[in-house]
């Protein structure tokens, strides 16, 4: 019984299996076809003239004829053409032959000359080695003269900028030819510079100390002054510190000395408006701009020369010694203290004397009751 419903299931899944798929239609050969597969010539020429009359059988010859005249004329075109591009290509073919070959030819000559210039090239440089050592001690040499030329000048050359009171840049000169008198202290010659110019800067580190102790110009050439001082050691650093602030409490009290006109403008004011008159904001700006970075500069000075700490590399020589010595003084602890106990009430000072300037010059007005 199951394998009855077996066999009757394969036959139904067979039956619409072929309901399913398309038939392929087959086209029949016609053998009386002219462009198909299964043309006969023999056929087709008996069909015709059993079927067509003798005008029809004309018409089709004379067709027949014209289509192979016009299917020659094609051949012969396309043959022409494409023998023609192949003269072309077969020209273009022995065109770069022809260039290569003279390419590779020009190639080796330039290979071979890029061969004599690297031989001319090695030769030049070995000839001119030498040269070029010869060249290096030469300027070297002339280096040297040029340093041996500056330090025989050194002692005229400070005695102008002595005479044109220029005491940074003599100080400069002089701090660059250091090592190299100190190297040739040797020959009597350069000893003799050395003395000149020591004698030289002592007379500028004195004409610096009088104008210094006299009546310094402002604060920032005041500042000058007294580094140029702590770098050619012609005080000791506690006694410059003191004289240093003693000078720029003077420079401060003079700004305000000159600026008290403000407050015989701020009389003036009408005691019942809180508005100034914009000439006397004017002048407190110019006042104020005036002390504060006076005041500043004297203190980033001071300390730089006096509290901040020395280098710690002592192979410092020359103008990098003198640049070190000039921001920092060697000084021991209790003198560092001591300077920096100044600066603080130095300080401290000026802040009060700047407050009490200011409160006398913005009174408030006091109301009635």
């Amino acid at each position: 019984m199951a394998e009855v419903k077996a066999n009757r299931r394969a036959l139904l899944q067979q039956y619409y299996q072929q309901q399913q798929a398309p038939t392929p239609t087959v086209k029949r050969a016609d053998p009386i076809d002219i462009d198909g597969p299964t043309y006969h010539a023999e056929l087709s020429f008996n069909m015709a003239i059993k079927e067509q009359t003798l005008s029809e059988l004309i018409a089709n010859n004379n067709n027949l004829v014209s289509d192979i005249k016009d299917i020659d004329g094609k051949l012969k075109t396309l043959v022409y053409q494409n023998y023609s591009k192949f003269l072309t290509a077969s020209d273009t073919i022995k065109q770069i032959k022809t260039t290569a070959d003279d390419m590779d030819t020009q190639i080796s000559k330039l290979q071979g000359k890029m061969d004599q210039i690297t031989m001319s090239l090695n030769s030049l440089s070995e000839n001119l080695t030498p040269a070029q050592e010869k060249i290096k001690e030469l300027d070297g040499v002339d280096i040297l003269v040029k340093k041996l030329n500056f330090i025989i000048d050194l002692p005229i050359r400070l005695t102008k900028l002595l005479e044109s009171k220029n005491y940074v840049e003599s100080v400069m000169f002089y701090a660059k030819t250091i090592d190299l008198l100190d190297h040739y202290k040797h020959i009597p010659m350069f000893n003799q510079i050395a003395e000149e110019c020591v004698v030289l800067i002592r007379k500028v580190g004195t004409k610096v100390q009088q104008r210094v102790f006299s009546n310094p110009a402002s604060i920032p050439k005041l500042c000058e002054d007294v580094g140029l001082m702590v770098g050619l050691e012609t005080l000791p650093p506690l006694d410059l510190s003191k004289n240093f602030l003693y000078k720029a409490s003077d420079l401060l009290t003079k700004i305000i000395n000159e600026n008290e006109r403000l407050i015989k403008l701020d009389d003036k004011v009408d005691s019942a408006t809180t508005n100034l008159p914009t000439d006397l904001l004017e002048a407190f700006s110019k006042f104020n701009t005036q002390y504060m970075e006076g005041f500043e500069n004297v203190v980033e000075c001071y300390d730089a020369y006096f509290l901040a700490p020395r280098p710690k590399s002592n192979k410092l020589s020359g103008l990098d010694a003198l640049k070190a010595n000039m921001h920092s003084k060697t000084m021991s602890a209790a003198d560092r203290q001591e300077a920096k106990t100044k600066l603080e009430n130095f300080v401290a000072e000026k802040e009060e004397i700047y407050f009490k300037f200011l409160d006398g010059l913005f009174q408030l007005p006091v109301k009635e009751t």
